[in-house]
């Protein structure tokens, strides 16, 4: 009966079934069950994607207990498996690799946000964050100063961007 919810798209429907039955709790492993045994990348991308919605819910209503939030961080993880390009996946990522200091990952995620930024003001406030982190907390000043290329390229004339190179 799960699948056939899942399988219509009635996540409503099933999360209503899971607390019918008093299993809230086991509803993100049984979306991820599901979705681990659809081929179809499409049809396995909005499963996943509910599980993690449910399990950053469920860390949420908890006040972000440690076990909650490492489970979420795991779906959030998924989702990006299914979908390495996924804004919201990598929005959602962001804060709990922050929190655990992993800065590797969390310039791995800022550049998948980064993707989805169109406007040019705010593109170039990303990549100052992202030219910070590389400097700051990565300790990589190659890395920085590519960023802080990108940056000029997006705004050649401003003397800002400018000194910021060639310090």
């Amino acid at each position: 009966l799960r699948e056939l919810y899942a399988m219509a798209g009635d996540f409503a429907g099933l999360e209503q079934l899971y607390a019918r039955l008093g299993q809230e709790g086991e509803l993100v492993e049984a979306l991820l069950a599901i979705a681990d045994r659809l081929d179809a990348k499409s049809a396995r991308l909005p499963l996943v994607q509910r599980a993690a919605e449910l399990a950053q819910k469920n860390a949420d209503a908890a006040g972000g207990a440690p076990p909650l939030v490492e489970k979420a961080r795991q779906v959030w993880e998924r989702v990006l498996a299914v979908e390495p390009m996924h804004v919201t996946a990598a929005a959602a990522l962001a804060p709990i690799y922050i929190k655990q200091e992993k800065w590797a990952r969390v310039l791995a995620v800022m550049e998948i946000e980064l993707t989805a930024v169109q406007e040019p003001a705010d593109r170039l406030v990303k990549i100052g964050a992202i030219r910070k982190l590389c400097e700051e907390k990565l300790a990589s000043k190659t890395l920085a100063f590519q960023w802080a290329v990108r940056a000029f390229d997006l705004e050649p004339t401003s003397s800002t961007l400018y000194s910021d190179i060639t310090r």
